[in-house]
């Protein structure tokens, strides 16, 4: 999934929400937050980049990162086949729910300020680690590598 996103921050795309923070860079004219930027009237015509926003698209690639190296620690822990796979669409979904505050393509209108996908992100999140958590304790043994193949 990190692969993937390495288009987005060298083509910039997604921008996120302003900043002022260390961790930020401008996106070129034609970007998604530059044509966002000028269309709020926060940059004149002639703005050669958008304001500073948070590179989302990085922090997503770093949090790939870590998860993969987790994931692959854990390979061996787990007791129900596809279990690897389950936790990593629970990681990465917790980890899509909170990068929602950072990316600035969708402002947020549902419940507690949050974005409609955080809501549902929120509740899927909760119910599907409920039930790895149920399937791991139901089996006893961790599979072993002769079972795997």
């Amino acid at each position: 999934m990190g692969l993937v996103w390495l288009g987005g921050p060298l083509g910039a795309e997604c921008g996120g929400r302003l900043t002022a923070s260390e961790i930020r860079r401008p996106t070129p004219a034609g970007s998604p937050a530059h044509i966002l930027h000028h269309h709020q009237g926060l940059l004149g015509d002639a703005a050669s980049h958008s304001l500073s926003v948070h590179p989302s698209p990085l922090y997503e690639i770093g949090f790939d990162a870590v998860l993969f190296f987790v994931l692959f620690r854990m390979r061996d822990r787990l007791r129900v086949r596809g279990s690897l796979f389950r936790l990593y669409l629970l990681g990465y979904a917790s980890f899509r729910c909170l990068s929602e505050f950072f990316r600035g393509d969708s402002p947020a209108s549902g419940p507690l300020g949050l974005k409609p996908i955080q809501v549902f992100l929120l509740i899927v999140t909760v119910i599907y680690a409920l039930v790895l958590w149920r399937r791991e304790i139901r089996q006893s043994p961790p599979i072993n590598d002769s079972a795997r193949s």
